[in-house]
């Protein structure tokens, strides 16, 4: 019996042995206590674990063990909506009428943004609910359906109102005088020709229209299809003036409107009379002036020759600053230059036109002072055009720009398809000479009588 007792004395002391290893064994494979936290607004942080190093990492859809600070979002994704910023492009689009009777027919800009001058303060804005009840013959719809964005239009469907009493009318007020520009908020529906009639104060008709080619109209309009058309600017006195619109006969379609703006511009034109008489009518000639270039000289077409362009066989040229640091450059013929006879000076640019036609020129000079200056030119060698010009009691201040940049107009030439040549020299009778930085040509549209 005794040894049976320890026997099982035996067989006991070893299952508790056992026992024990096992809790031993048991308490090592456990991962370590979970810590806790205090957050930073004070609230505890939920427990981590610790993953051993000898697994492959996994993608979790779990939140990331660091918590995000304040204010911003545990995500990968934009926390705004990206945004596609719409490329400003604008086009020259000629008329096919000369409303102001300078013979060039017209030419507007037609851009898919409002322009930066009438989005200013100070600006007139006459919506297209605006025009006056009394009205008649006017249509209004949307151009994108759903969008909220209206326009109106001298509608040629209405039978029940003869064309020539159908009109639009929007009665302003500009606080002071002035040029202003306007600029005609459009909805750009397709390229057919649009056309309208508008009198500023019951004032001269000024015919417009425009027409886009090969779906081109799409460059120039945005997603709601607005369009921005400029190019007229008129000078008004301070107080109440009125906008009449009536419709184009030579033009089938009328502009449909969104918006007028009306801005003051530092824009000035002058007219400028000449000491000669080139093409002998008995009248001097006159140029036109202005501080800015001519929009119809900013037309993709038109034909460019720079001050460095001229030749260099050229003799007695000088080259100079307007401004010094501007890098802005002009070359004329310089008198001052003794080492070469006057009559020998030339400044000569070469140059190719694509078409058959009547072009004219635009000269981009430096504007110095008010003393008389004078150049011959001649085209191919052909007849000799005598200019001049001279600003008394610093008019010439008007028509320049901060870089002293005076755009002349008013000489036309026809041309030939191909290359031609032209040659400036001095004027023997005027003590001073142009300053040249760039000359512009530009093919004339054929005209078509104003409404």
């Amino acid at each position: 019996m005794k040894t049976n007792r320890n026997f099982w004395r035996i067989v006991t002391l070893a299952l508790a042995l056992v026992m024990l290893f096992s809790v031993v064994a048991c308490s090592n494979e456990e991962e370590p206590a979970a810590t806790t936290e205090a957050g930073a607004d004070g609230s505890t942080q939920a427990p981590t674990t610790q993953k051993p190093t000898t697994e492959k990492p996994t993608t979790s859809t779990t939140a990331p063990t660091t918590e995000p600070t304040q204010g911003t979002t545990a995500t990968t994704e934009p926390t705004t909506e990206p945004t596609t910023e719409l490329e400003a492009y604008s086009v020259v689009m000629p008329s096919e009428f000369d409303a102001d009777g300078d013979g060039v027919n017209d030419s507007y800009t037609f851009s898919n943004k409002l322009p930066a001058l009438f989005a200013g303060t100070g600006v007139v804005t006459l919506g297209c609910d605006d025009h006056l009840e009394t009205d008649k013959g006017v249509g209004r719809t949307e151009g994108v359906k759903g969008s909220g964005v209206y326009h109106v239009y001298i509608d040629l469907s209405k039978e029940d109102v003869p064309h020539e009493e159908k009109t639009l009318t929007w009665e302003f007020e500009v606080a002071e005088a002035g040029t202003y520009e306007i600029c005609f908020n459009m909805r750009m529906k397709d390229g057919k020709q649009r056309g309208n009639v508008m009198t500023i104060d019951g004032g001269a008709a000024m015919a417009m229209d425009f027409q886009f080619m090969n779906g081109a109209e799409v460059s120039v309009r945005d997603a709601d299809l607005n369009s921005y058309m400029t190019g007229i600017s008129v000078d008004l006195t301070a107080g109440k003036h009125t906008i009449q619109i009536k419709y184009n006969s030579l033009c089938e379609k009328t502009f449909h409107f969104r918006n007028i703006y009306i801005a003051k511009t530092n824009k000035v034109t002058v007219e400028m009379p000449s000491n000669f008489d080139n093409d002998n009518d008995g009248t001097n000639d006159s140029y036109t002036f202005s501080n800015y270039l001519p929009i119809r000289f900013g037309a993709a077409d038109v034909i460019k020759l720079g001050c460095d362009d001229h030749l260099e066989t050229d003799k007695g040229v000088g080259r100079t600053e307007g401004v010094k640091g501007s890098g802005v450059y002009h070359v004329y013929i310089d008198l001052s230059k003794e080492d070469v006879a006057h009559e020998e000076k030339t400044l000569t640019w070469k140059f190719n036109v694509p078409a058959d036609g009547k072009y004219e020129f635009c000269f981009n000079m430096r504007m110095k002072d008010g003393k008389q200056r004078g150049n011959v030119m001649t085209i191919d060698g052909g007849k000799s055009i005598n200019m001049d010009f001279q600003f008394n009691n610093g008019a010439e201040e008007n028509v320049r720009d901060a870089d002293l940049n005076s755009y002349m107009t008013g000489i036309f030439a026809d041309l030939t398809a191909g290359e031609h040549t032209v040659v400036m020299t001095y004027q023997p009778l005027c003590e001073k000479t142009f300053h040249f930085r760039n000359i512009y040509l530009v093919k004339v549209a054929e005209l078509t009588p104003a409404v």
